[in-house]
């Protein structure tokens, strides 16, 4: 695990992520892995609904004003969806209470992906009003232009997610509810997953129990099987302000009261068995195409571990920033190195080194872009890369910029 000293770098990295993605969008890593079983490729995003947006391979889809836009790097042309001649691609407002844009995905509208042959997205509806209203979910498949909308799955007790991944043909969807329906507050919070099967459009729900501060961090499907991440308290901390939870001399209390675990869910009998757990220190830092990636100690020493096999691996590595768990391997950016631990060779590969004032969390790779936010000393810029010049070491990227 990394020192002290890196955990606050990169717990300070994660705060200035927070405000920089929330007037942007909100997403976080996926990747594309090709299969000859299933014609879905990957996308990720965290807390989606709001702030609207995703990665995919046809770009960064966002929403403005309830209008769904894709950023297009190859052109670097920004564009809604909707295709239609003559249309002004206008929201809701008091003057168009009823858009009929075909970009319009609702008020509220996330985890929008292209996905195939397809649009999939989450929405509440607009006519769901009142503190049960803000517990109702749609989940929906469109075609890429947002005609032909279907609606695969409703839900009326959900309130805030926190991961919706899309990887091997699932959509993996994480939530807490912190009221009841009629607007009361929980002692604990409820925590919940959905696992939508992308080929049969089946849906399972799942609710755990109730939980201080439960969040689900991360999810994965092998074989039958749904691992998940969920992160909770022992103990309410509800009345600490934020200067609290920064404070280093109340991070040995708060280790103390953290739990992290790793849960295995059978998807056909409902069974559950606890896989891993640890606290705050012994972080999971990476959960994805059938590979846990965490820390089990104070010094260096990483572990990965193939969920399928069992097998683990010790990898020695400094990892200042968050590290990217992806379809071909997991890449481990820190010390101004990029450095990717491959699952075909069971080894860490060197990259290449980006300048030493720099420092980078990468976002996304889609099969021709890596994505990422580049840290410099009065900073920040999110940058995409052509992935080949990527991979030979090459971090000579373009800024971009979406929401605005």
């Amino acid at each position: 695990m990394q020192d002290n000293h890196s955990w606050k770098i990169m717990f300070n990295k994660k705060i200035i992520m927070f405000f920089l993605l929330a007037s942007l969008i909100v997403v976080l890593p996926g990747c594309t892995k090709e299969s000859q079983n299933l014609k879905f490729e990957d996308a990720y995003g965290e807390d989606g609904e709001g702030v609207l947006g995703t990665f995919c391979n046809a770009g960064v889809l966002y929403s403005h004003k309830g209008i769904t836009y894709l950023f297009n790097p190859d052109t670097e042309m920004i564009a809604p969806i909707c295709t239609r001649i003559n249309c002004s691609h206008q929201g809701k407002s008091p003057q168009n209470p009823h858009p009929s844009c075909d970009a319009y995905l609702g008020e509220i509208a996330g985890y929008t992906a292209i996905i195939g042959d397809y649009l999939y997205y989450v929405s509440r509806p607009d006519e769901a009003t009142g503190s049960a209203g803000m517990f109702e979910k749609e989940f929906c498949r469109a075609d890429k232009d947002g005609t032909n909308r279907t609606i695969l799955y409703k839900a009326d007790d959900i309130s805030f997610s926190t991961i919706g991944k899309y990887e091997n043909g699932y959509f993996l969807y994480g939530y807490y509810n912190q009221e009841y329906t009629n607007g009361e507050p929980r002692e604990k919070d409820e925590v919940g997953m959905c696992v939508l099967n992308l080929e049969t459009e089946e849906m399972t729900q799942i609710k755990l129990e109730d939980l201080y501060g439960g969040r689900i961090g991360g999810m994965t499907v092998v074989e039958d099987s749904l691992y998940y991440r969920v992160s909770y308290n022992t103990e309410s901390l509800k009345g600490y302000d934020f200067a609290f939870f920064t404070d280093p001399a109340n991070e040995e209390f708060l280790n103390s009261v953290s739990r992290i675990e790793i849960w295995k869910y059978n998807l056909k009998t409902g069974e559950k068995d606890l896989y891993y757990s640890g606290s705050r220190e012994q972080s999971v830092m990476g959960l994805g195409y059938g590979y846990l990636y965490y820390s089990d100690n104070q010094d260096t020493e990483q572990v990965v571990k193939n969920l399928k096999t069992g097998k683990e691996y010790r990898v020695i590595e400094s990892v200042r920033n968050t590290p990217f768990i992806s379809g071909e391997g997991i890449y481990l950016p820190g010390d101004g190195k990029i450095k990717l631990w491959k699952y075909e060779t069971e080894n860490v590969e060197e990259i290449g080194s980006y300048p030493d004032n720099e420092e980078m969390i990468i976002q996304w790779i889609s099969k021709d872009y890596v994505y990422a936010i580049v840290f410099y000393e009065n900073g920040y810029k999110t940058m995409y890369y052509d992935r080949d010049e990527f991979m030979k070491g090459h971090f000579t990227g373009r800024e971009y910029t979406v929401g605005n």
